[in-house]
């Protein structure tokens, strides 16, 4: 990765340069009118819903989400003489039941649909008597993977694209009635382990497996026939934007907590689209420009990098150029599978009969990645200590070579997979042993025969997608594993 070091070392100088520079910015008065209550977060991806209800004192309020998802929370709620509209803002009076909330969240958490009388008795007495009363509530929906399956069949959660579980609002195996169309409830035999043994199994997943039996989660009740009932949220994965034009610094800053993991889309060049809608590569675009922005941002919570030409190299002289590029954010255990990519991706873009094929890398973030869920399911569960997939199954059974029988699921006939088992990191950051693992891969060099498969399942003008996945055991060893396909 000669190119890129040499590139990157030209980062930090444009950028101290550019933070001398005088800027001159608008002062804007941006003061909104906020109700009263706020429960939830409005800043909702786009398969969050809300809904909302102003019906008058008798009537009856109906709060429906759309299929697949569920009633979540309460913004907004008060039976009174609340004012506002649905279409814009609503807030409380003068007037305004104590029960509001709670009735409604009674009602409806945890449902598809709703219906609440709008009446005193509903609302545990009349907040103000004489006065006419509505009830103006805003609720919020989110998208869910339902699943209610008998004792010894199994339960299989999946997420709509680009969306990752991120956690259970119901988990209960045992004799929990309702079902997924209405609401569960909590019966009398239910396993104490239920909610843990999701939330292991699948947080952080696009889909995942659980089978419905004692050997996963105890047995609760001896005789008694068992149903495993659970509601798995589904969330956006945080990802953050930016489309600059050429001279400009692009800015990318993932949620407290998190850190740049990869770069789902990056060009630097004439693409088209924009970070509300997709990205389309165009004629022209930097083959560093992954790379380039790997270098500058991978494990960082925020990163500037300038969309220079002294950066990303002119891909098109006398072409008016942009940076577009989209990053993922997430944990330091898929920073580390996003460095074992971003070493792969250099070292491709470095070497000459690769450099072509470079920008047709297709980094897979998740199991609902652009390339789908067999093999972005498997680096997944690779990075998310999975015991059942990827690097920590081969790592507890010591499997190693083509043969391992995961390797069909994983990448299929076409496909192949590189490994490193079991590197120790005494004297070096995780980091560094990934890329030295992925070194070592490329180390091999080109040729016939076993002594240059590693290299050739990387570097070959066939394998253009890719993912990557990297377990820690206990004593602190890492596991790599990269998965490819044509």
């Amino acid at each position: 990765m000669k190119h890129t070091t040499i590139l990157l070392g030209l980062v930090s100088t444009l950028i101290a340069a550019l933070a001398g520079c005088s800027s001159s910015e608008e002062a804007v008065d941006s003061t909104i009118a906020q109700s009263v209550d706020e429960r939830v977060d409005e800043s909702a991806d786009a398969l969050t819903t809300m809904v909302c209800q102003d019906v008058a004192e008798g009537g009856t309020a109906t709060f429906t989400c759309p299929a697949g998802s569920y009633l979540y929370a309460f913004q907004n709620a008060t039976y009174g003489n609340g004012t506002g509209t649905c279409g814009e803002a609503i807030y409380h009076g003068t007037c305004d039941s104590a029960n509001s909330y709670s009735t409604l969240e009674n009602a409806c958490l945890g449902r598809n649909s709703c219906s609440v009388a709008v009446n005193n008795t509903s609302f545990g007495g009349d907040p103000c008597p004489g006065t006419a009363k509505r009830l103006k509530a805003i609720a919020w929906c989110k998208v869910t993977s339902c699943q209610d399956v008998a004792e010894g069949a199994t339960a299989t959660f999946t997420c709509p694209a680009n969306h990752q579980i991120t956690g259970f609002n119901f988990a209960s195996y045992g004799n929990a009635s309702g079902s997924c169309s209405t609401k569960f409830t909590t019966g009398t035999c239910n396993s104490s382990t239920s909610s843990s043994v999701l939330n292991t199994a699948c947080v952080g997943k696009s889909s995942c497996t659980v089978t419905a039996n004692n050997a996963t989660f105890g047995e609760p009740c001896s005789g008694t026939a068992k149903r495993l009932k659970a509601q798995a949220i589904c969330e956006e994965i945080p990802t953050t934007c930016q489309d600059v034009p050429s001279m400009t610094v692009s800015k990318f800053t993932c949620p407290a907590g998190q850190k740049i993991t990869g770069f789902s889309y990056a060009s630097y060049g004439n693409a088209t689209g924009s970070c509300s809608t997709s990205f389309t590569n165009g004629t022209c675009n930097s083959v560093y420009s992954r790379s380039m922005l790997n270098a500058n941002c991978l494990g960082k919570n925020s990163c500037e990098v300038p969309a220079y030409n002294s950066v990303f190299t002119d891909p098109c002289p006398g072409t008016a150029k942009t940076l577009k590029a989209k990053a993922t954010c997430g944990n330091d255990t898929q920073v580390l599978a996003g460095t074992c990519f971003a070493k792969m991706d250099a070292l491709r873009v470095d070497d000459p009969a690769a450099t072509v094929i470079a920008q047709n890398y297709n980094y897979v973030a998740s199991p609902s990645g652009s390339y789908g869920p067999t093999l972005g399911d498997c680096a997944w569960h690779e990075g998310l200590n999975d015991s059942t997939l990827g690097a920590h199954w081969d790592f507890i059974n010591s499997h190693t070579t083509s043969t391992d029988s995961r390797l069909s699921h994983c990448v299929g006939g076409a496909g192949a997979q590189n490994e490193c088992l079991n590197w120790g990191t005494s004297g070096q950051t995780d980091q560094q042993v990934v890329e030295n693992c992925v070194q070592a891969w490329y180390n091999e060099g080109p040729g016939t025969g076993s002594a240059h498969g590693h290299y050739n399942n990387m570097m070959t003008n066939t394998n253009v997608k890719m993912s990557c996945g990297v377990y820690k055991n206990a004593s602190g060893a890492l596991s790599i594993a990269a998965d490819f396909r044509p």
